[in-house]
């Protein structure tokens, strides 16, 4: 059964000083299985890949925040519980190196099949 999605679109403040911008998209507990895409201006950085257990990307770098002003990043998917595994979807978002660090958390009770689809968008700003 599919679960209310998983949606965040904001805006992101860069310092502009060349600072290295980096994204953490951190799934939950063992078992979880995330099948997602993540696109910067349209560039692929994490292409289509079906997941189990080891999807988290932690530090993964977006690029120098000079570089990517004005871009928008996409993460698109969906994530589902497997049998005996937790029943709980959860996924942690964030961005850092930019004038703040932005947090976001998901969770969402589920049986075994559910799913939740993910569509984050990250629109870069000085």
């Amino acid at each position: 059964m599919a679960l209310a999605p998983f949606l965040f679109d904001d805006f992101y403040q860069l310092k502009g000083d060349g600072t290295t911008i980096t994204m953490d998209l951190i799934f939950g507990d063992l078992g979880q299985s995330p099948d997602y895409r993540v696109t910067l201006a349209g560039r692929v950085l994490i292409p289509d890949a079906t997941h189990d257990g080891t999807a988290s990307v932690k530090d993964f770098p977006l690029g120098k925040d000079v570089d990517i002003v004005d871009q928008i990043l996409v993460v698109t998917g969906l994530i589902t519980d497997m049998p005996g595994t937790s029943d709980v979807l959860r996924i942690t978002f964030r961005i850092s190196g930019g004038k703040s660090l932005l947090i976001k958390n998901f969770s969402v009770n589920a049986t075994t099949g559910d799913h939740v689809d993910i569509s984050l968008t990250v629109r870069f700003f000085q």
